[in-house]
């Protein structure tokens, strides 16, 4: 997907903000294990940090094998979301310290330590091998976030997009998500505490980053109507323009259609939105608030004010074809634009993986992607799922009002592109994806 979103990495602008004082330091973003072990022989490194998906972890355990064996000197750390909410899986003996909680100023104590000369133990929010990971618990759940350094985007702010939002910052407004769906793996992050930064701090970050597309990745920005209308006042009364890019559920917006034409006007240019089905009997089985008639009502709101909606849906393994096709057909029906497809996916410490007792493979976890099954459908072919899955994809990039979008935002030469590649990299998952189940 890079070629259509590539993401400004905030979290290590954020690591580079507090360390940089007392350390040097060097990034590898994207990097490849060839790539990695050169960069590591190239210098006088004392300790690797890596952050990383629970698609990575498999592959974070193995590299950090392989470099201990040629690095055997360097103090290897791992963070990122899956280290925040299953550490465990990263407890092996190549990987030194995971922090999961109180992360900036962990990796400061440990970083000093390191530079030191000496192994640190007992840190609030990180487990350590010298003491067997232990897990020390975090008492800080309202975490205060610095003005980020943003060397990167700084840097090279092209390199950073969404779609068609070019040079496109990242701003994180908030922690954790106040909602209860049995499937979120998000909700469990910040010990499942949910903390909004002050609305005066988020907007005086926003108005110093000299950009006019911000990409909110918060959860679920839309989770107050009081927190927003103070967003829309700060906006208001600083004269800022700008145009963002944020997550929101379907409840929200359709209960605050006067709320959300203010949020247009105020920049407010796309929203992702997990519609996740489109029957009220599925909705309620992973405990969401919205209803088909608010996601309706979204699609309907979203026209109206000319906000960019990207949907999101899952397919169960137990539709049968006619399933796919009512789906197929609601695409079309709502006309929209952006959507994307994923399989139930099972992730640890969710409600439904404690419900389910559900046991991760840690050599497995690779396959968590969102696109492969973790279950055989009950009702069709696994080989009719995935092509089901990949014909949904291109509903929406073949429709003409796509197309047109595309081709507006892009220009034509670029729009054409956009497409062929679609086609193309689609076509290579659905490939890849019956080879590597």
């Amino acid at each position: 997907m890079d070629y259509l979103i590539s993401s400004e990495p905030l979290e290590l602008e954020y690591l580079y903000t507090v360390l940089k004082d007392k350390h040097e330091l060097s990034f590898l973003e994207k990097g490849r294990k060839k790539t990695l072990l050169k960069f590591l022989d190239s210098g006088n490194f004392q300790m690797l940090c890596i952050s990383c998906y629970i698609t990575q972890t498999t592959d974070v355990i193995k590299l950090s094998k392989i470099i201990k064996t040629k690095f055997p000197e360097i103090y290897i750390v791992v963070g990122g979301v899956h280290a925040e909410v299953a550490p465990e899986h990263f407890f092996t003996p190549d990987i030194d310290v995971v922090v999961f909680g109180n992360h900036l100023s962990a990796i400061q104590a440990i970083a000093n330590a390191v530079s030191s000369g000496f192994h640190p133990k007992d840190i609030e929010g990180a487990a350590f091998k010298n003491s067997e990971f232990k897990i020390f618990e975090t008492t800080q759940k309202n975490p205060e976030l610095p003005v980020a350094d943003r060397i990167l985007f700084y840097n090279n702010p092209k390199r950073y997009y969404y779609f068609y939002y070019d040079a496109c910052a990242t701003v994180k407004t908030a922690f954790c998500c106040p909602g209860k769906c049995t499937f979120c793996f998000c909700r469990k992050m910040n010990g499942g505490i949910y903390y909004p930064r002050p609305i005066t701090d988020v907007v005086d970050e926003i108005e110093k980053i000299p950009t006019n597309n911000i990409f909110i990745v918060d959860d679920n920005f839309l989770t107050g109507a009081k927190r927003l209308q103070s967003f829309c006042d700060e906006i208001e009364k600083r004269e800022i323009i700008k145009n963002f890019i944020v997550y929101g559920t379907a409840d929200f917006v359709a209960g605050h259609p006067d709320l959300m034409k203010r949020l247009k006007s105020n920049g407010l240019s796309a929203l992702i939105v997990g519609f996740e089905y489109i029957s009220d009997t599925e909705l309620h089985s992973v405990n969401k608030k919205s209803t088909v008639e608010d996601n309706e009502k979204t699609i309907e709101i979203c026209s109206q004010l000319g906000i960019e909606l990207f949907a999101l849906f899952i397919c169960d393994p137990e539709w049968k074809h006619a399933d796919f096709i009512n789906l197929a057909k609601y695409i079309r029906k709502k006309d929209i634009n952006f959507a994307t497809f994923s399989t139930p996916t099972i992730l640890p410490k969710t409600d439904e993986a404690i419900q389910k007792k559900t046991v991760f493979e840690i050599d497995k976890l690779w396959r968590y992607d969102l696109l492969r099954l973790h279950q055989k459908p009950k009702n069709i072919s696994s080989f009719s799922y995935y092509l089901w899955l990949y014909f949904l994809y291109l509903i929406p990039l073949y429709k003409f009002s796509t197309m047109k979008l595309l081709l507006k935002k892009y220009g034509w030469r670029k729009g054409i592109v956009v497409t062929l590649k679609s086609a193309y990299f689609g076509a290579l998952y659905f490939i890849k994806i019956l080879i590597w189940k």
